[in-house]
């Protein structure tokens, strides 16, 4: 229907990101979701589409419980020291150590 979708490329690049919060498994994980362009209500509802995109893929393909996983949309606003003045896309955040 014209709208995004999760590409091979994007799952690649997830479970390339999710081995690193190996560690963390069993820690809440936080899908922050990003857009740049259009209104700042359009940025909002596709920042919060890609999150759930993602995270929907995360639950699916990794079983994560849907108690410890949730979203953020964050329109435009970059990941902090990231070093950008704008972001799109999404970004994973474990909190805590699970233990």
């Amino acid at each position: 229907n014209g709208g995004e979708v999760l590409s091979a490329q994007g799952r690649q690049s997830i479970d390339q990101a999710i081995g690193q919060f190996r560690a963390f498994y069993g820690s809440p994980l936080i899908v922050e979701g990003y857009a740049s362009s259009g209104s700042e209500s359009e940025q909002w509802l596709k920042s919060r589409r890609r999150a759930s995109m993602v995270l929907g893929y995360l639950q699916a393909h990794y079983h994560l419980s849907p108690k410890n996983t949730g979203i953020v949309p964050l329109r435009d606003t970059p990941p902090e020291n990231s070093g950008k003045t704008t972001f799109d896309g999404v970004s994973l955040v474990s909190v805590g150590s699970g233990k």
